[in-house]
C-alpha cells in the first residue's frame, strides 16, 4: 500500500512539471513573435497588406526560425535600422468588395530605415479603398529588338522607334575615321609621309518625350505609373581595336585607335603599270593637281559598338498623415486599441529615375549593308583625309583642307624635288 501510495506521488510531481515547462515554452514563444518583426507582415493572420517582415538583427532565436524569415540562420541577411523613421500606409482587407475589388481600410504607420512597422496611428479615413494591386499600372511593351519597334539603316544612320503608342524615335551617324596626312594629296619617291590617327569618336543621338500617360494621367494630372521626361539615346562607341590601314604598295600596317602615328616611304611613284588605275579628275576633290594625275588607292577599317539608353522619370504616390503634432500612438504593431483617425492625410506624389539600356547587334538592323556586319559589332569604312602642315596643325590656312570619298581614299606619288606636296609647300 505504501509502494502504491509512493508511485502515486512521483506521478503527480511528473504532471506538474510537465504543465510548467508547457507553460513556460509558451510564454517563451509569445515572448518571440512579440519582439520579431513579423507580426504585421502580409502573411499575418491580421490579414494586413504592406507591413514587411525579416529576421531579427540579434539572431538570438535563429535556431527555431521563430524571429522572422532570416531565422534559420541565425538572422544573416538581415537589415540593421540606422535610427531614422518614415510614414507609411497599411491596407487592411475589409472582407468585402466593390465592383469586383476587394476593399481594404487604410492605416497611417511609422516604419523605420528596414520598412519594419514601428507604430501604427490608426484609420487615414472613412470607409475603404481598393486593396493593392487591384489596379495595375499597364506594364510598358517589350520586343525582340531591344524594344525598338523598327531599327533601320539608311545614309550611314542607325534610327530606333521606340515600342510604344508615343512617338519617340532617335538616330545615330556611324563617325569617320579621321587620318591627318603630311604631305597630301601629293608625296614624293621615297620622301617619309606621315599618317596621324585621330582618337576614334564616339557618336550619340537622341530624341525625347516629354510625357507618357501609362498609369492613365496627363501632365496636369498625374496618376500612379506615368512617365515623363523620357530620353532615348543611341550611342556609337569604337571598340578600340587597332586600326589596319591598306594601301598601293605598302605593306598594310596598324595603328592604335586611340592615337598613334605611322611614318612610311613608296619606292615608286604612281603611274598605271604600278597599278595607279584611277586620275584626280576622275576622283574628284583634287584640284590640286593635273587630272590626269595617276592615284594609288587606300583603305582601313575600325570596329564599333550600338548601345541604347532610355531615361525616363516615373510617377508614385504615397499618404502621409500631416496633422500638426504627432500623434500619440495607439498601438503598437502587437496589440488592439481604439484607432486615432488621421484627420489631415494627404496623397503625396514622388517622380523616380529610371532606366533601360542595352546593346543592340548589328543582325538587329534591317538594310544594314553586309560588309559593315561584323558580328557583334559594326565595321566601320567611312575615312576622311585631313591634311596637316610640318608642325602637325590641320588649322593653319595654308594647308587646311579635308577629303573624303568613302571607304577609299587616294594618293599621288611623284619623282623629283620641288614639286606639290614636299616639304613647306601646301
Amino acid at each position: 500500500m505504501r509502494a502504491s501510495g509512493y508511485t502515486q506521488l512521483l506521478w503527480t510531481i511528473a504532471l506538474i512539471l510537465v504543465v510548467v515547462l508547457t507553460v513556460f515554452a509558451r510564454n517563451s514563444t509569445v515572448r518571440a513573435q512579440s519582439g520579431s518583426d513579423c507580426t504585421n507582415a502580409s502573411s499575418s493572420g491580421s490579414g494586413r497588406i504592406g507591413a514587411s517582415c525579416s529576421g531579427s538583427s540579434s539572431g538570438s532565436s535563429g535556431g527555431t526560425g521563430s524571429s522572422g524569415s532570416s531565422g534559420g540562420n541565425g538572422g544573416g541577411n538581415v537589415c540593421v535600422a540606422d535610427g531614422t523613421y518614415h510614414n507609411g500606409i497599411e491596407y487592411v482587407p475589409m472582407g468585402v468588395t466593390f465592383g469586383g475589388k476587394a476593399q481594404c481600410i487604410t492605416n497611417s504607420i511609422e516604419l523605420n530605415s528596414c520598412n519594419k512597422v514601428v507604430l501604427v496611428y490608426g484609420r487615414t479615413g472613412e470607409g475603404g479603398v481598393d486593396c493593392p494591386g487591384q489596379n495595375p499600372t499597364p506594364a510598358p511593351p517589350t520586343s525582340n529588338n531591344n524594344n525598338c519597334s523598327s531599327l533601320v539603316y539608311s545614309n550611314g544612320t542607325v534610327s530606333c522607334k521606340w515600342n510604344f503608342q508615343w512617338q519617340l524615335s532617335a538616330s545615330v551617324t556611324m563617325p569617320p575615321i579621321v587620318i591627318d596626312v603630311r604631305p597630301y594629296p601629293a608625296t614624293l619617291v621615297s620622301w617619309p609621309t606621315t599618317y596621324r590617327i585621330n582618337g576614334l569618336a564616339t557618336n550619340t543621338g537622341s530624341g525625347s518625350l516629354a510625357y507618357a500617360g501609362w498609369g492613365g494621367g496627363m501632365p496636369n494630372a498625374s496618376r500612379p505609373g506615368d512617365w515623363r521626361n523620357v530620353t532615348l539615346t543611341l550611342t556609337m562607341q569604337p571598340t578600340g581595336n587597332p586600326l589596319q590601314i591598306a594601301l598601293s604598295l605598302i605593306p598594310t600596317f596598324s595603328v592604335p585607335a586611340a592615337g598613334g602615328i605611322k611614318i612610311f616611304t613608296w619606292n615608286v611613284a604612281s603611274h598605271p603599270a604600278e597599278g595607279a588605275d584611277t586620275t584626280a579628275g576622275a576622283v574628284g576633290q583634287l584640284e590640286e593637281l593635273p587630272s590626269d594625275m595617276p592615284l594609288f588607292k587606300g583603305s582601313t577599317m575600325t570596329t564599333y559598338r550600338l548601345f541604347y539608353a532610355l531615361n525616363y522619370q516615373v510617377y508614385s504616390e504615397h499618404q502621409v498623415c500631416k496633422d500638426p503634432a504627432t500623434p500619440v500612438p495607439i498601438f503598437k504593431p502587437v496589440g488592439t486599441a481604439v484607432p486615432y483617425v488621421c484627420v489631415n492625410s494627404v496623397t503625396v506624389g514622388q517622380w523616380n529615375n529610371q532606366t533601360k539600356s542595352g546593346e543592340i547587334l548589328p543582325s538587329q538592323v534591317a538594310n544594314l549593308p553586309s560588309y559593315m556586319n561584323g558580328g557583334s559589332v559594326y565595321n566601320d569604312w567611312t575615312v576622311v583625309i585631313r591634311r596637316m602642315d610640318d608642325s602637325g596643325s590641320v588649322s593653319d590656312p595654308a594647308y587646311a583642307h579635308q577629303y573624303s570619298w568613302g571607304s577609299t581614299f587616294f594618293f599621288a606619288v611623284r619623282e623629283g624635288q620641288g614639286m606639290i606636296g614636299g616639304p613647306g609647300l601646301p
